[in-house]
């Protein structure tokens, strides 16, 4: 754990949707820093929301991701 609170070992990524279930699965991340996993960002399925910031983590420590393009399937 030690390692992974240094960023060895981590592993960043995007997460495709910027709904409700994109949030709450960022929240969830980076809630379990020991996992690994630490979103940097949302990639929304159309050009709506591009630019959006949502915040995803709760209390003092504001944490927050932005919809930083977009990608059709």
């Amino acid at each position: 754990m030690q390692l992974r609170t240094a960023g060895i070992g981590v592993r960043r990524f995007l997460i495709y949707g910027s709904g409700d279930a994109a949030t709450a699965m960022a929240k969830r991340l980076l809630q379990n820093s020991q996992l690994g996993w630490v979103p940097i960002g949302f990639i929304a399925h159309d050009t709506f929301g591009v630019g959006d910031t949502f915040r995803v983590t709760p209390g003092q420590d504001v944490r927050q991701l932005q919809v930083l393009g977009f990608c059709r399937i």
